[in-house]
């Protein structure tokens, strides 16, 4: 094992698999819900082992290789119940494996803490994805109207970056295919070039 330098290490494009070791120390009698969050939707495979007392392992399996309903959160991001014993320390593995990038945002926090961080971010990113559709609408509004092809490229660059960014925060595997992971590995390249392809067409314009 290697220390890591990093709050949040990342290991960039690697065909491999990495292992994260990490105690947590509970320093109370009373029972205590912690989680750990991989902030990072676009894992393949996440695997969390917690030591037990006679050396053998428990392990929860998640990823975005596997539908979502497996999750034992339905949340965009990967969290996992820690189930730690209190007034001791617990020991656990993890594991880690994508085609894309491996980055290690992990986060240790309260149940209850994830809960005000998942209302938190569904607000914000409702928000954010409604302007994004408003501005898709008032550009199709004027494209009918005026009959501007500026405008119709200009809401088909909103669609396709759009898309891009729900792909890529996981919120379309959560609501709009999450019984097909390998859709959300195949599609995101597609949006990426869709919404480049309408931005160079309406610079052109």
């Amino acid at each position: 094992w290697t220390p890591s330098k990093k709050d949040f290490p990342s290991f960039g494009w690697k065909d491999a698999r990495i292992w994260f070791s990490f105690t947590l120390d509970v320093r109370t009698d009373k029972g205590f819900p912690w989680v750990v969050v991989l902030d990072y939707p676009l894992m393949d495979a996440v695997s969390l082992y917690r030591v037990n007392d006679d050396g053998s392992f428990t392990e929860q399996k998640s990823g975005r290789s596997l539908p979502f309903h497996a999750r034992e959160v339905n949340y965009r991001n990967f969290v996992f119940d820690l189930h730690a014993i209190p007034s001791g320390a617990n020991q656990y593995l993890m594991s880690f494996e994508s085609t894309g990038s491996l980055d290690l945002s992990l986060l240790v926090m309260s149940a209850a803490r994830v809960a005000r961080k998942i209302a938190n971010e569904q607000f914000l990113l409702g928000l954010y994805y409604g302007v994004l559709a408003l501005m898709a609408c008032y550009s199709l509004f004027l494209f009918v109207s005026l009959r501007e092809s500026s405008y119709l490229y200009y809401v088909l660059w909103i669609l396709g970056y759009g898309l891009y960014q729900i792909t890529l925060n996981g919120l379309a595997f959560q609501y709009f295919w999450p019984d097909h992971p390998e859709l959300g590995k195949r599609i995101l390249p597609f949006f990426i070039f869709a919404g480049a392809t309408a931005a160079l067409q309406f610079g052109r314009e």
